[in-house]
C-alpha cells in the first residue's frame, strides 16, 4: 500500500516481550553476506526478491563529519522504499547521484527513499550530517570495486613442548600466539582439521585462525605457524568443515567463510543460515555445529535462559544442506553438547548438570522430543510433554560436566600396547 508499516511482521517469541524473534520471511527480505572490495566492506541482501548492495563511508573534517550510504539496486519488478530515519528538523539527509525516478520524501514522520520498479539496475547515495543538510564528499554513489586488500599479512609462530612422562596419556603443550601484531586475545573455542592437516581454530573473541605445522610438531622446540583468516564474529564457539570449506556458528547464525581470491583470508562472510530464534540471554550459547552425512548440519543452542523464553533456547536443530530449512530435533536442554554419527547421521547429546538436569545424561536426539529442562521463571514441573529418557546416565564422579561425544570408527587396538 501507500502507507508505511512500522510494525514487526515476525511472530512473537513465547515470551512476547522478547525482541529476538528470528529472521524475516525470505519473501520480505534476507541478509546475504558481508564482502570486501578494496578496503571497503559491502553488505549484500535482498528485499522483496530484489538484490541490493550497500556500503558506508565517512568524510569531512572532525568539526563537520559526513556519513554516506551508497546503494546499488538490481533490476526489479516491485517498487521499494528505504526507511532512512525519523524526521528531525535540523538533520535532513541529502540524496545524490540517484538514478532517474528515485526520490527522497517525508512520509508518516520518517524520511523515505522511493525506488520505482525498473528493468535496469539503479543506484543512489545518501549523505548525513549532525546538523543541517549534508553535502556529499564525492558526487558519485558507485560502490567500490577491486581485489580485497589483505588485512593480516603477517604470520605468527609459537613453540611446542612435548610431554616427557612415561604415562600412556600425556599432554603436549602448543603455545598460543598471544603476542601478535593485532593484540588479539586467543581464547580457543573449537578446532577442526582440513585434509592437509591445517587446523581451523575459532576463538570466543570472534577470530578464525589457520594453524599449520601441528602434524610435524614431533619434537620440543618445533614451530607452529598461525595465520589470521577472519574476524568480527559474535562470540563463535564452534566450527565445522564441509569439503574443507569453513562454517562457523555464532550468535548471529551460521556463516560460510569464503576466500575467493586465494590470499589466505576470508573476503566473504556469507550467511548460510539464521532461520532460528536467538535471544541476548548470556547463556543461549552457539554451543555446537556438526556436519551430517548428507551435507546437512546439526546445531545446538544453549538454554539456562534467565529472563525470557525465546523460540529456540536449549534446542538441537537440523539445518538443510542449503541452509534454508530448519527442523527442531529436540528441545528442553540446559546446555546441549552434540555429536553426529558420520555414517548414519544419528544425533546424540549430553546435557550439563543443574536446574532439572541430574548428572550426567547422554541422549539420542530425535522426533522433536522434550528433554526435561525448564527455565527458572517457568512454572515448577509443568512440562510440555513427558521428558525423554536418556540413553544412559554417567555418574557425577566420572563425568561432572559432559561435553560433546566422539565416534570412533574402524578403531583398532595397537598390539604393542596390549598386555597378557
Amino acid at each position: 500500500g501507500d502507507r508505511l508499516a512500522l510494525t514487526d511482521p515476525r511472530s512473537p517469541a513465547p515470551s512476547p516481550e522478547e525482541v529476538g524473534r528470528g529472521p524475516l520471511d525470505v519473501a520480505l527480505g534476507r541478509f546475504s553476506a558481508v564482502r570486501f572490495a578494496g578496503t571497503a566492506a559491502i553488505l549484500d541482501y535482498t528485499v522483496a526478491g530484489t538484490a541490493i548492495s550497500e556500503t558506508l563511508r565517512a568524510a569531512g573534517p572532525d568539526s563537520a563529519p559526513v556519513v554516506e550510504r551508497l546503494f546499488a539496486v538490481a533490476a526489479g519488478s516491485k517498487p521499494l522504499r528505504l526507511v532512512v530515519g525519523f524526521t528531525l528538523p535540523a538533520a535532513r539527509p541529502t540524496l545524490f547521484d540517484a538514478t532517474e525516478g528515485i526520490t527522497l520524501a517525508q512520509q508518516d514522520g520518517v524520511w523515505t527513499v522511493l525506488v520505482p520498479a525498473s528493468t535496469a539496475a539503479r543506484r543512489f547515495g545518501l549523505a548525513f550530517a549532525p546538523n543541517g543538510a549534508a553535502q556529499p564528499a564525492n558526487a558519485s554513489a558507485a560502490l567500490p570495486t577491486g581485489t580485497p586488500a589483505r588485512r593480516w599479512p603477517q604470520e605468527v609462530t609459537s613453540s611446542v613442548t612435548l610431554a616427557t612422562g612415561p604415562e600412556a596419556y600425556v599432554v603436549d603443550t602448543i603455545e598460543l600466539p598471544q603476542e601478535n601484531p593485532w593484540q588479539r586475545s586467543l581464547r580457543p573455542a573449537d578446532i577442526q582439521f582440513r585434509r592437509d592437516g591445517t587446523g581451523v581454530l575459532v576463538t570466543i573473541d570472534g577470530d578464525v585462525w589457520l594453524v599449520r605445522g601441528l602434524g610435524a610438531a614431533q619434537q620440543s622446540g618445533a614451530t607452529v605457524r598461525w595465520h589470521r583468516f577472519a574476524s568480527g564474529l559474535h562470540e563463535p564457539m564452534n566450527v565445522a568443515l564441509r569439503d574443507d570449506e569453513i562454517f562457523v556458528f555464532d550468535r548471529n547464525g551460521v556463516w560460510h567463510l569464503r576466500d575467493t581470491n586465494g590470499d589466505g583470508e576470508a573476503d566473504v562472510h556469507e550467511l548460510f543460515a539464521n532461520n532460528f530464534g536467538q535471544t541476548a540471554d548470556l547463556r543461549e550459547f552457539p554451543s555446537g555445529i556438526r556436519l551430517a552425512p548428507g551435507g546437512e548440519f546439526v546445531i545446538a543452542k544453549g538454554g539456562q535462559q534467565a529472563l525470557t523464553q525465546g523460540k529456540h533456547n536449549g534446542s538441537v536443530l537440523r539445518l538443510s544442506a542449503d541452509g534454508l530449512r530448519t527442523t527442531v530435533l529436540g528441545y528442553g536442554f540446559r546446555q546441549p553438547n552434540i555429536a553426529v554419527h558420520p555414517r548414519t547421521g544419528l544425533v546424540t547429546s549430553s546435557d550439563q548438570q543443574g536446574n532439572y538436569v541430574p548428572a550426567t545424561p547422554l541422549h539420542i536426539v530425535r522426533d522433536g522430543q522434550f528433554y526435561g529442562f525448564l527455565a527458572p521463571f517457568a512454572p515448577k514441573e509443568v512440562y510440555p510433554s513427558p521428558p525423554a529418557d536418556p540413553l544412559t546416565w554417567i555418574p557425577h564422579p566420572v563425568n561432572a560436566s559432559a561435553m560433546s561425544q566422539v565416534w570412533l570408527l574402524d578403531a583398532k587396538r595397537s598390539e604393542e600396547h596390549t598386555s597378557e
